[in-house]
């Protein structure tokens, strides 16, 4: 089944990889756990078609970043720099 989920067509995932039976994630409902080999299960992912659509920079990456108040990814050389990050 194929449901439109924040303007991304997305299918619904019943069982894990594995074959394993999907229990309730704690950490965000729509993500579950394998009963099986205990892998986090995304429930409902996009379509494989529109994956390259869906993580752009643009579209994926600078509003993920804006949601968890992180710099954009052109100023954060400078931060990893002067934090001693970028040297790892």
């Amino acid at each position: 089944m194929d449901r439109e989920y924040r303007g991304v067509t997305r299918t619904v995932r019943e069982k894990c990889w594995c074959g394993g039976a999907l229990l309730p994630c704690k950490l965000h409902r729509s993500f579950a756990v394998c009963a099986e080999c205990g892998c986090f299960v995304n429930r409902r992912p996009p379509r494989p078609e529109v994956l390259k659509e869906v993580y752009t920079l643009n579209r994926y990456w600078r509003i993920r970043a804006k949601m968890k108040g992180h710099p954009p990814i052109e100023e954060r050389a400078e931060l990893y720099k002067s934090d001693g990050r970028l040297g790892y």
